[in-house]
Order: structure tokens, then C-alpha cells, then sequence
């Protein structure tokens, strides 16, 4: 029977996840400063390579005035594909990576999928924090259209956990889910506002990007902490109700298609 998650599978969810942070880079020399320096060093190259080689020019929008600036908008867009992607990945493969708990008939595996998505907020508050220093580096002030990240960035977690219920299920399933996913995401990248504006792109292209679900998280947090310009009321809105929708459907998908997951092990 369906069930919300309550306070315990929260708090066995996060245990996880914290857990799941700090081993990732336990005994390199670095430690968790490696969640700082790989980012820093990704946009230092994707600069080098897509401002000063490709030289992009933009067809219904300034280019960024310089290499910071360029920075920035690179990165607001980079932040939130990674971590999304790394959730993907994860999400994908965690009930066989964790076959032996979900053999344990009490065990809430929705716990599972919920770690696995504390974590990527976890890694998406460092990605932001440095984004808001490269900001700040780069000459732009504070304005109060900062706050309104704040929302963005609630309605993009209540997408990303959707997704995240449903690969985990399909995950459990089709175990080469996990192992088609790396090549999916390399694909999606360039499907996905990263290195580009949506207005950079053909008008038939455009519109294969309003159904990209990162599409809008990404444009928004770009216009809120760049261009100092408040999200689209309407638009916020319908991605709203569409992240609440995906939440709900993946969830439910979840709790119906999980009995069977300990037969699959």
C-alpha cells in the first residue's frame, strides 16, 4: 500500500546521503575539497574552449562581455546539469547497489531514492555557492532578483525527485538502465541549455527545448542572478504544476512497482 514518507525514512534517508558525501573522496589528498576544484577547473576549460576557441555569437542576445561573465552564465547552467545528472546516475542503479536493505521486508526503500536526491542537493548548495562567488567576482551586484532563486530552485528539487523515483523503478527492472544512463546524459548535455541560450538557438530547436526539464531551471536562475530580471510568472507556474505532477506520478509509480524488486535480486 502506498505510503508518504514519514519522519524515520527522512532521517534514514539523510543518514545515507551524509554518509554518501563525505566517503566520496575519503583518503585523497584533497577530501571534500575535490567538490570545489573539479567544478573550478570544468569551467575553466569550457571557458578556454567555447568563449576564446568557439567564439559563440548570439543571435537574439548580447554575448557575455568577458571571460567571467561567460563564466557565470556557463556554470549557472553546468551547477544544475551535473548535479542532476550525478542524481540520474545514481538513482538509476541504487536498488541493486543496495540489494542486501532491500531484501529486508521493513526496510523503506523509499529511503533509497530519497538519499540519493539529498545528496545532489547537497552537491548543488556547494555548485551555487560557487556561483555566487564567480558572480560576485565577475562584477555583479547583489540585487533583490537573487531571491527568486530561492523558488526556482524548490520547484527544480521537486523535478529532479520525480525523475528520481521513476529510474530508480525502471532501474530495479532493466538493469542496464544504469549502464545506458552516462551516454544519455552526454547526450542531454548539448540537448540542454549549458553552453548556449535558448534564443542562441533555431526557432525549430526552441521549441524541442521547452520540454527539456532543465530547460527552464537553468534560463530562470540565469536571467534571476545575471541579468537582474524577475522569472516569468506564468511559465514559473506551469513548470510548478508540471514538477508536482512528475513528483506525484513517480512516486505512486514507485510504491506500485516495488514489491517486486526483492524478486529481481
Amino acid at each position: 500500500m502506498a505510503s508518504t514518507p514519514n519522519l524515520t525514512t527522512l532521517a534514514i534517508a539523510w543518514r545515507f546521503a551524509k554518509k554518501e558525501f563525505a566517503s566520496r573522496y575519503r583518503a585523497s589528498l584533497l577530501g571534500l575539497g575535490w567538490y570545489i576544484v573539479t567544478p573550478l577547473v570544468m569551467v575553466a576549460v569550457y571557458t578556454l574552449v567555447f568563449f576564446f576557441i568557439f567564439q559563440p555569437k548570439s543571435a537574439g542576445a548580447p554575448r557575455a562581455a568577458g571571460p567571467l561573465e561567460f563564466a557565470v552564465e556557463l556554470w549557472a547552467g553546468l551547477a544544475l546539469f551535473l548535479a542532476f545528472s550525478d542524481l540520474c546516475v545514481r538513482a538509476s542503479r541504487v536498488i541493486h547497489e543496495q540489494a542486501n536493505l532491500v531484501r529486508k521486508v521493513v526496510f523503506p526503500l523509499s529511503s533509497l531514492v530519497l538519499s540519493t536526491w539529498m545528496m545532489m542537493v547537497l552537491m548543488l548548495g556547494i555548485y551555487l555557492g560557487l556561483l555566487v562567488v564567480l558572480t560576485l567576482i565577475a562584477g555583479i551586484t547583489f540585487s533583490i532578483t537573487w531571491v527568486a532563486i530561492i523558488p526556482v530552485l524548490m520547484i527544480f528539487f521537486l523535478n529532479a525527485l520525480g525523475f528520481a523515483f521513476v529510474l530508480a523503478a525502471i532501474g530495479a527492472y532493466l538493469r542496464d538502465l544504469g549502464h545506458l544512463m552516462p551516454a544519455a546524459l552526454g547526450m542531454l548535455m548539448f540537448l540542454t541549455p549549458v553552453f548556449y541560450q535558448v534564443n542562441q538557438a533555431p526557432a525549430a530547436f526552441q521549441a524541442l527545448l521547452k520540454f527539456n526539464p532543465l530547460t527552464w531551471p537553468i534560463e530562470t536562475l540565469r536571467t534571476a542572478l545575471i541579468h537582474q530580471s524577475p522569472p516569468a510568472l506564468a511559465e514559473s507556474l506551469t513548470y510548478a504544476l508540471m514538477s508536482l505532477a512528475i513528483l506525484a506520478l513517480g512516486f505512486l509509480f514507485f510504491q506500485r512497482v516495488r514489491r517486486g524488486f526483492a524478486d529481481l535480486l
